[in-house]
């Protein structure tokens, strides 16, 4: 596979010298204060079009220079220690169209759950995480980035009831035992990027990626583990229509037999995720959405990904498949509407069995710069039916290592989100609340079998969660997102049993971190 990488790697840096385009290819990264900015950027500007559900963007999309992280920071330095610090990256070099930087990553937080009644609150809560990043471009043309994530972690114990549970970490994979209660695990990122011209853009490499404007989305989003993938973006001469095509591949966490290989690894499933959005004015976004889980493993054991799994063309596999298949179609709606220059309006309708009724709704309002510059507020609601993300073939779950690619609570749930953020020169605070009920019968379940009927003389359990959120911090370095936080989170949790004894978990985390904050972390579900 290494080999293989580099061998396309440098194929492309050759192709890359006989072409040219505008601006270097980099994907801005998907952390919500980046796109956040973007999005600032874009409602503000009266004759851009620009498509925002399919990220991560390129920095080629957009005038960078006008868009806060993005830009040249304008702070003066008078010692070039301190530049390192608060403007530059930590190694780089320039000369003529080569560029590459280096920057650690890290996040090192410690904290105390006051709420924590149980044996495990005589843990010391913290994470060690360390890591690497490079970035670089070769021309105009090509851009690469690569990094490494190093992790070691004591959680609260909601989020560690998840972990033991489920045996991944949320949005960092499958996990390792680290000392008696710990958690140790790593995540590799990396990705090669190349536009021959200005419609086209070619990337290879391993990533997460969103389709939807929201701070979840139903069809796919960033908060299960990266996977590789390769992937086409078109758009049109006007900019007015974009077209992406991905494939990647896929893993759960059920080894294979033994006797299949010398050494037990886990079996695979593909992916194809086809994205068109339309911009008929500015404002009016709508895009459509399919994604299709292909089978790879078989009771013959592994099998190749059929060869229709690689037509690129939206819809003509959802007619091939049908829902009824082995292979799991999901299908989806994305739409926005920007009122004046600081509201917008969004919403994704998504299904992967008309059928049986399993359908995904979002619903979502943010406002721009409320009464004062940089405070943003954003409501969002978010409804998936029972049995959403769930196969009668296990394997085929619309998953990826033990997490929904959609939204990360699952099918069964019904959430409401409120938050506002606030930005002054280089303070940030931000107030999150979110509030889900979801239940925790099969009908909640996407490794359980939708064909199955189960009868029950009363409703299924549910879950009920309430979890507020505080953070307030320093922004160091905007190259990286370098920052130091002081948070707070607040949680109730609740199994509403019915007539049986009910289970509440209560959680008062306090903690302080110094971080790179260059990744969206979750765990609020």
């Amino acid at each position: 596979m290494a080999l293989q990488f580099f061998k396309y790697s440098f194929l492309l840096i050759l192709i890359g010298c006989c072409f040219q385009v505008n601006a270097q290819q980099m994907n801005i990264s998907l952390a919500r204060p980046y796109t956040q900015e973007v999005e600032r950027y874009v409602l503000g500007d009266s004759t851009m079009y620009f498509h925002q559900a399919a990220k991560p963007y390129l920095e080629s999309d957009l005038d960078v220079s006008k868009v806060y992280l993005l830009a040249k920071d304008s702070i003066k330095i008078y010692f070039a220690g301190v530049g390192k610090f608060y403007k530059h990256h930590l190694l780089s070099i320039r000369k003529d169209d080569f560029f590459l930087a280096v920057d650690p990553l890290f996040d090192l937080t410690i904290g105390k759950d006051f709420a924590d009644t149980t044996s495990y609150a005589g843990k010391q809560l913290f994470t060690n995480q360390r890591g690497l990043q490079f970035i670089g471009d070769i021309g105009k043309q090509f851009s690469f980035q690569t990094c490494l994530y190093e992790t070691q972690t004591f959680v609260p114990l909601y989020l560690k009831h998840f972990v033991d549970s489920m045996g991944t970490f949320p949005g960092f994979g499958r996990v390792k035992a680290y000392n008696l209660n710990g958690y140790d695990f790593a995540m590799a990122n990396g990705w090669i990027s190349y536009s021959p011209a200005k419609w086209l853009n070619l990337q290879f490499g391993q990533g997460k990626h969103i389709f939807g404007h929201g701070y979840r989305s139903i069809l796919l989003s960033d908060a299960a583990f990266s996977y590789p993938y390769l992937k086409a973006r078109l758009s049109s001469p006007d900019h007015r229509w974009q077209y992406t095509a991905m494939y990647a591949s896929l893993q759960t966490l059920e080894r294979l037999p033994l006797l299949e290989v010398p050494e037990a690894i886990f079996k695979r499933k593909g992916g194809s995720f086809h994205y068109l959005s339309w911009l008929p004015t500015r404002k009016i976004e709508i895009g459509l959405f399919e994604g299709i889980i292909w089978e790879r493993y078989d009771s013959t054991g592994t099998i190749p990904q059929p060869y229709g799994g690689y037509i690129p063309v939206l819809g003509v596999n959802t007619l091939l498949q049908g829902f009824d298949g082995v292979n799991h179609v999901m299908l989806g709606i994305n739409a926005r509407i920007q009122v004046g220059k600081h509201n917008c309006f969004y919403g994704q309708v998504a299904t992967d069995h008309i059928s049986r009724g399993q359908f995904g709704y979002q619903l979502g309002y943010k406002h721009f710069d409320l009464l004062v510059k940089n405070l943003d507020v954003q409501l969002e609601w978010n409804n998936l039916g029972g049995n959403m993300y769930a196969q009668s073939e296990s394997l085929q779950s619309y998953s990826h290592v033990n997490q929904p690619l959609g939204h990360p609570t699952g099918p069964a749930t019904d959430e409401i989100i409120a938050m506002a953020h606030y930005r002054y020169k280089r303070f940030i605070t931000q107030i999150k609340y979110n509030s889900i009920v979801h239940s925790v019968g099969p009908d909640g379940s996407w490794t359980s079998d939708p064909e199955i009927v189960f009868t029950n003389i009363a409703a299924w359990p549910s879950l009920q969660v309430s979890q507020l959120d505080f953070q307030f911090g320093i922004n160091f370095n905007p190259v990286t997102n370098f920052q130091i936080i002081a948070g707070y989170t607040n949680r109730t949790e609740k199994i509403d049993y019915n007539w049986t004894a009910d289970q509440n978990l209560k959680t008062s985390y306090l903690y302080l971190s110094l971080r790179t904050n260059l990744i969206n972390r979750y765990s609020d579900f």
